[in-house]
């Protein structure tokens, strides 16, 4: 049986926006307004032991970590979002683990070690304790907004499998989603991420591990359509005695099972290891050094844009925020050349869920992203996008509708990628 050919569907955020999933201004005010409470880091530190005593902490004081580093990254970046904060506060982890001395162990050493002073004034941010646990909440904050943010929808989810479904019945569809939350996986569950192997956790409940053999053999051999979080989702956990992240049925069973959650791993002071949800930018390190399931997932993404069989990408809702993805796209162009098919979806939200300024500033993102794919001085022509679809050259077509699209946008789609 001949394997049919392969499109790949790549999802940003702003895929989810109109299902009601906060979007990342949302997420970032949340992250920003996170309050540690001193003793509760103690206690935190005591049980898990994972940075730390808590030093030079006041019992009960109540610290805006999140919000003084959001405030002080403003300084330099016009509209910090919560993937800054959570990067700096890896890297304060790290000079502050530094500051104290930590990393003797030779593959730990941190070579800031003895160049590292810092402030009085800012004591709390030389506290590996204080921002080791602030870094986990604000992990745990995101996880639980988004989890809770999911609804049924019916119309969202009618629309969406639609789209799909559409997708099909001609391709093997690839899809790969840099969100967190469970929009497309509601509609399909006959989509692959190789979850497979059923393990009892207690009694009757169960999750899913991640099967490394079935995945490489199902992904390479076979035309299954799949659906691969690439940053995670708030579905994967952890279980009590394992270090590897699993999948839980539901959102809700994996958060209280974030408990189990082992200690970081580091190189050189900076933490390698993935959590649930991958966020930050030192993404590339955490897929690799996570081969179950990020690793695997990576080499994945890779190996479908090398595929001499595809041609055709569709890219719903992201802005090109992940260089190490856009590196691989323009890969994509150079290897598929005049063969190529892009259909750039820029989903900024519709029902009032961005303020115009917001959808303005997201247009222009999107229009600066769309450069990888097609020669600046064919977008110089071109004002802006208001139309719902519009051809820019040969090989790009720019949607501006939305997601889910309706049947009407799907149609030219679908003529455009068989021209």
């Amino acid at each position: 049986m001949l394997k049919r050919e392969p499109i790949l569907v790549f999802l940003g955020a702003g895929a989810s926006i109109d299902a009601g999933i906060p979007s990342t201004a949302a997420l970032t005010k949340e992250v920003a307004s996170l309050q540690v409470i001193a003793s509760e880091v103690k206690d935190v530190v005591l049980r898990n032991g994972y940075y730390g005593p808590a030093l030079s902490v006041e019992p009960n004081k109540i610290e805006f970590i999140a919000k003084m580093i959001a405030r002080g990254l403003q300084t330099t970046i016009e509209t910090p979002n919560f993937e800054h904060i959570l990067a700096t506060m890896e890297d304060l982890l790290t000079l502050a683990n530094a500051h104290r001395g930590r990393g003797v162990e030779d593959e730990d050493i941190n070579l800031l070690s003895p160049f590292v002073w810092l402030d009085s004034r800012y004591e709390v941010l030389s506290n590996p304790s204080v921002i080791g646990y602030t870094r986990w909440q604000a992990i745990t904050r995101i996880i639980d907004k988004t989890r809770s943010a999911i609804v049924d929808n019916q119309q969202v989810k009618s629309d969406t499998k639609h789209f799909f479904d559409e997708l099909k019945k001609t391709y093997s569809v690839k899809s790969f989603t840099l969100n967190y939350d469970t929009v497309v996986d509601d509609i399909a569950a006959d989509c692959f991420d190789g979850f497979t192997e059923r393990t009892n956790v207690a009694g009757q409940l169960f999750c899913n591990s991640f099967d490394a053999r079935n995945f490489e053999s199902e992904f390479r051999q076979s035309d299954k359509h799949t659906l691969i979080h690439m940053h995670g989702s708030v579905k994967f956990s952890y279980r009590a005695g394992s270090t590897v992240l699993v999948k839980y049925d539901a959102p809700d069973v994996a958060f209280l099972s974030l408990k189990y959650a082992p200690a970081d791993l580091t190189d050189q002071g900076k933490i390698i290891s993935a959590t649930p949800v991958i966020s930050g930018f030192n993404k590339v390190a955490k897929l690799n050094h996570s081969p179950i399931p990020y690793g695997y997932y990576y080499r994945a993404f890779v190996d479908t844009i090398l595929d001499a069989n595809l041609h055709n990408l569709i890219i719903i809702g992201y802005g090109g925020g992940d260089q190490y993805v856009n590196t691989w796209f323009r890969e994509f162009v150079r290897l598929s050349g005049d063969k190529r098919r892009v259909v750039y979806v820029c989903a900024c939200g519709r029902n009032g869920r961005k303020s115009e300024t917001e959808r303005e500033q997201s247009h222009i993102k999107c229009k600066k992203f769309m450069e990888n794919f097609i020669d600046e001085k064919t977008l110089e022509g071109i004002d802006h996008f208001k139309e719902n679809f519009t051809r820019v050259g040969d090989q790009l077509v720019n949607i501006n509708s939305g997601f889910p699209m309706n049947p009407d946008i799907i149609g030219k789609i679908s003529t455009f990628l068989i021209e």
